[in-house]
């Protein structure tokens, strides 16, 4: 009996150390698109749009991201203050640390 109820708790055990090492889908999407003159990115949680940036965010005037690869990494950085449950807004400072202006 002793064995049984330890291989019930080890499997148990099993399962539950499983199921916390598989990767959750992450519920906000990034999407990047072209504008005018640059590059912008939208930002949706599930399906619903959060998030519409053409503009890079923080800095003087209305500048467009330079390259689709600018606006993927701000949009990121946005995407992982979300997930951290902090207030998404981006600083000058983190532009400057992460892309080229």
């Amino acid at each position: 009996m002793k064995v049984k109820v330890k291989f019930i708790v080890s499997i148990f055990l099993v399962s539950v150390f499983l199921m916390s090492c598989t990767p959750k889908k992450s519920v906000y999407t990034l999407k990047v698109f072209e504008v005018e003159q640059g590059w912008g990115y939208s930002i949706f949680q599930r399906e619903k749009l959060i998030i519409k940036q053409q503009h890079i965010p923080s800095i003087n005037g209305q500048k467009h991201f330079k390259s689709k690869k600018d606006a993927y990494t701000i949009g990121m950085l946005v995407i992982d203050k979300l997930k951290h449950h902090s207030i998404p807004t981006i600083t000058a400072k983190e532009i400057k640390n992460n892309i080229s202006l």
